[in-house]
Parts: structure tokens; sequence; C-alpha cells
């Protein structure tokens, strides 16, 4: 290769992706099609429970999720701030006032959770919680006007909802 040979014009190469080859280089990459489930569904318990036991026995796990828990949603939790507006453009203060203070009302402990035992804030800081742990969360919403609001909010184990799906396709008078 001599200095010329940079300013020669070079072959079009077609464009393709490296993973694709095949040949000493990639034969240990795993190459079957299938899904994130399907590769997780088999370790899913024991490693849902190797990062639990991480987060209460190594002090770093625990500092991570502390501070998450603490940064990113705060004592209070992340409130709301309504920012309506008229159909002049301005802000409609007395609407946004109200909007304000009823999620206030709601979020406080005994009137946004199903058990009544936590406020909002509290839900925030248990759902980043367990995200952070092991790695998903389910909060599933429960409508009824029978409460203030119309509405309350649950937190569900992820092993008590693949738990609950298994039980429901192998029973079938088991119901979601």
């Amino acid at each position: 290769m001599g200095l010329l040979d940079r300013f020669r014009k070079k072959k079009p190469q077609k464009r393709d992706y490296a993973g694709i080859n095949n040949g000493r280089l990639f034969a240990d990459f795993a190459s079957m099609t299938r899904s994130s489930d399907a590769e997780l569904k088999p370790a899913l318990r024991i490693l849902r429970n190797r990062l639990r036991e991480l987060a209460r026995n190594d002090e770093y796990a625990r500092r991570y999720i502390s501070l998450l828990r603490n940064g990113a949603v705060g004592p209070h939790g992340i409130p709301v701030q309504c920012k309506a507006r008229n159909a002049d453009g301005s802000l409609d203060g007395p609407g946004n006032r109200i909007i304000e203070n009823a999620w206030k009302a709601w979020g406080k402990r005994g009137s946004c959770t199903v058990d009544g035992r936590l406020s909002f804030g509290d839900a925030q800081r248990l759902v980043i919680e367990t995200l952070a742990r092991d790695g998903e969360v389910l909060v599933r919403p429960i409508r009824s006007a029978v409460w203030v609001l119309g509405v309350l909010i649950q937190g569900l184990s992820a092993a008590q909802a693949t738990l609950q799906r298994q039980l429901t396709a192998t029973h079938s008078w088991l119901t979601r």
C-alpha cells in the first residue's frame, strides 16, 4: 500500500452488519431466534431472588437503591403542577388550584392505594425501589365511583403476576 493508494477511487462495498458474518470470530455468538421472554423464563425466579439478596446484603446495591428512592422521587414524591390555560391563552389559576388541591388530597395516606397504608409519595418510592431491585414493577389502577376521585392504585409483585399467569395457563378454573 503506497502513498498514491489513498487517492485512488475505492471499489463500492456492500453495506452490511458485521454481526451476521460467519467465521471463527463469530462462532460463539448465539444465533437462535428466541424472544427475550423465552430466554428469561427458565431463570427469572432465580435471577430475581439473587437480585433481592444482593439488594439486602451488598452496601453498594443498598446505596444505589437509596439514592434512586430519595433522589428521583424525593421525600414528598413527584408533585403535579397544572398549567391549564383559558381560551385566551392565559393560565387558569383557579382551575389549576382546584386540580392541584384534589391531587394533594388524593395523594394523602389512605386515599390513593388499595390497602390505604401508603401516601402517593410512599407508593412512588416503593415503585422506584422495586424497579431498581427487581427490574420490573406492576401498578394496577382500580377504577370505581365509590372512591372520592374514582381511582386507586395497587402495586403488584412481578413474581405474583408470573405465578398467577402460570396457574391460569395450567388450571382452566382459575381466572385472571
